[in-house]
């Protein structure tokens, strides 16, 4: 009877241990996985940024110096807080 259930227990320790390593090599790909796709993101963004140029603030309006706080729809669908008012 011990012996049984010292080999259950052994066989229990076992099997979960053989789970976690598999988790364990599954997250590590994982994690290498998603920081080479973080790397190229963020290389595209240099690159993106590197594309940019200063506005030009349009007559009559102003800085807007936090009065809209909120994001407004462009043309694009993209949602941004507006850099200068009227």
């Amino acid at each position: 009877m011990v012996h049984m259930t010292t080999f259950g227990l052994i066989s229990t320790v076992h099997k979960r241990n053989q789970e976690n390593a598999e988790q364990l090599e599954w997250a590590s790909l994982n994690n290498r996985l998603l920081t080479h796709r973080l790397a190229k993101c963020e290389a595209e963004i240099i690159h993106l940024e590197g594309q940019l140029s200063d506005p030009v603030k349009p007559k009559g309006f102003r800085e807007n110096e936090g009065n809209v706080r909120y994001p407004i729809l462009c043309n694009n669908r993209a949602k941004v807080i507006p850099q200068w008012i009227w």
